[in-house]
């Protein structure tokens, strides 16, 4: 197992936060990059260390998954349409039982787009963490439990997805993101009630999917995304107040993020290659 810390970066104002998993440098100096998360050399020295784990480095090195010259996408799929950095950066995490949280810049609003792991997240837990897994057993018991532990969020996931197995009817794909979402959310704000605008985020959805099917790519789908998300920021602060808004986003509201990389935008919605496992050196 390795100790590890998630990093956000700064980018541009009005632009989520780049996050990326990296060591700890109690001497200041800016962190070792172990997993980039589709990220490139820091543009900005790293904000913040923002949460930590042990991870099997094993396991996740074999999923990197470089694309298009950009490192570590952790196999979520397509730059945009599956998610963006933040997601990787808890895929990398997975085996630590450990989620980036609220304070990253913008990770509330790509929660909505994308949930947690990603639109894929069964098929990247099957497909390419369990091959991995399979390459890569662990030398300690995986995500290790203490009875006496508050549940951490990857928990509160893990539950979700525990309890859709004893349902009749499976919800689709729309309906487990808006419940992946609304049980992070409530995690680390508890007194927000997501379903105040579950309509909003359903119909977010919708038109996102829709701007997908187009099959534009590259700025002219990263500017519709970003657009899409940004509206339902402002309907969201309309509905939950200033207060609450701020604590989920991490912005004023009248204020939104764009949660497309603009360092990324030509890559959006292209079409990626199978997943292939390997592993690889560390930086």
């Amino acid at each position: 197992m390795s100790l590890v810390e998630v990093w956000q970066v700064p980018i541009l104002d009005g632009f989520a936060a780049h996050t990326f998993v990296g060591d700890s440098d109690p001497s200041g100096n800016p962190p070792s990059v172990y997993f980039a998360c589709w990220g490139s050399p820091y543009v900005q020295s790293p904000d913040a260390a923002v949460v930590s784990g042990n991870i099997n480095y094993n396991l996740a090195n074999c999923y990197r998954d470089p694309l298009f010259g950009f490192p570590d996408t952790a196999g979520i799929g397509i730059y945009g349409v599956n998610g963006v950095c933040h997601q990787s950066a808890n895929c990398f995490l997975y085996s630590a039982n450990v989620q980036l949280n609220f304070s990253v810049l913008g990770y509330w609003a790509s929660l909505l787009a994308y949930g947690p792991y990603g639109t894929n997240f069964l098929l990247w837990l099957a497909g390419v963490y369990g091959v991995c897994s399979s390459f890569n057993p662990s030398l300690a018991p995986e995500m290790p439990t203490d009875a006496a532990a508050e549940a951490s969020a990857a928990d509160k996931i893990r539950n979700l997805y525990a309890s859709y197995m004893t349902q009749a009817n499976q919800p689709n794909p729309h309906d487990r993101l808006i419940d992946e979402a609304a049980t992070v959310t409530q995690y680390h704000v508890p007194e927000a009630d997501p379903s105040i605008y579950r309509d909003l985020h359903a119909e977010f959805l919708n038109e996102k999917d829709a701007v997908i099917a187009t099959g534009i790519t590259g700025l002219a789908l990263a500017d519709q995304l970003n657009s899409l998300s940004t509206q339902l920021q402002g309907a969201i602060a309309q509905r939950v107040g200033a207060e609450l808004y701020k604590k989920l986003n991490g912005v004023d509201a009248g204020q939104t993020l764009n949660i497309i990389d603009p360092r990324l935008a030509a890559i959006a919605g292209r079409p990626v290659p199978s997943f292939q496992h390997g592993l690889r050196t560390r930086r």
